[in-house]
């Protein structure tokens, strides 16, 4: 049996990413909705699994092409974050 999921409207999400741009919350967004990424994922996700060369998340089950929104984001936040944490996603207080 197929697994079907209700995938939010694309309209709807672009004008959510408009409200909360530059934050972990675009982060965590991009990261699900775009790439699928499960909440255990984007806990665990380290800067070592990012391959922006390739354009590529390198998780332990498997490697996940990012879109290029995705991307972007991903290279904001480690040009900010990527000293202080290992961790992709991090609180910003």
């Amino acid at each position: 049996m197929a697994r079907s999921f209700k995938r939010p409207d694309e309209a709807a999400m672009q004008r959510v990413f408009a409200r909360i741009s530059g934050g972990a919350a675009e982060v965590v967004l991009r990261l699900a909705w775009l790439q699928g990424l499960s909440r255990k994922e984007l806990n665990q996700l380290t800067w070592d699994q990012v391959d922006f060369a390739n354009r590529v998340l390198l998780l332990p089950e498997r490697t996940v092409p990012m879109a290029e929104p995705v991307a972007e984001c991903l290279q904001k936040r480690w040009a900010l974050y990527h000293e202080q944490s290992e961790r992709v996603i991090i609180a910003e207080r």
